[in-house]
């Protein structure tokens, strides 16, 4: 979403010398990574959108992630930012050197930039609590932040007569809950501690 962001305010302002490191292989950011069911916006959706693109006349206030994601690839194809950014591309550093910042990226390159701007997302980093017998645990595990699809088939798939359990603290927990309920016999939530300050 930021990235997209400046890489619009970048070409309304008449510069096209610019690029956008992306570190996936498409646009979306915690959109694309978070896949889990019943994912949903936790403000109304309106909020996630440019100004100047108010949104594709979302299904629910609170849309559902695809949605907000297929709005933001809209927004990219249709103003043709793709062409500016650099897929599957990681920055690992960003030092500033003899008045000029010298970016390395994953695939080992550095370039020297004249400006940079972090627009880097954090809400697909996992946090996984430190649980008893998470280790040996034989059932499926997953976090919800991993970014792929591949958990839900075999959750979705097993018996409905097993439990389901959800150790989080956000508006997702409330997201996946209700999906594990459908899903399973039981589900139980714990939400681990606040966050240290």
């Amino acid at each position: 979403m930021s990235g997209l962001a400046m890489a619009r305010r970048l070409r309304a302002a008449g510069s096209e010398n610019f690029v956008v490191f992306e570190k996936a292989s498409s646009v979306g950011g915690t959109w694309r990574e978070n896949t889990y069911p019943g994912l949903a916006c936790d403000v109304p959706a309106h909020y996630y959108c440019y100004r100047d693109k108010l949104g594709p006349g979302w299904t629910r206030m609170f849309a559902p992630g695809e949605e907000i994601k297929s709005s933001f690839e809209d927004v990219a194809t249709s103003e043709d930012l793709l062409r500016s950014v650099r897929f599957d591309t990681e920055v690992v550093s960003a030092c500033f050197e003899n008045g000029q910042w010298q970016v390395t990226t994953s695939d080992g390159r550095c370039e020297p930039f004249d400006a940079v701007v972090c627009t880097t997302g954090v809400l697909h980093r996992p946090r996984v609590p430190d649980i008893d017998g998470l280790s040996t645990f034989s059932g499926p595990v997953f976090h919800a932040h991993g970014g792929t699809t591949a958990w839900m088939s075999p959750v979705r798939r097993t018996d409905p007569s097993r439990l389901a359990a959800d150790v989080f603290q956000s508006t997702g927990a409330a997201d996946r809950l209700r999906s594990a309920r459908v899903h399973a016999a039981h589900a139980d939530h714990r939400a681990r501690g606040l966050h240290p300050r």
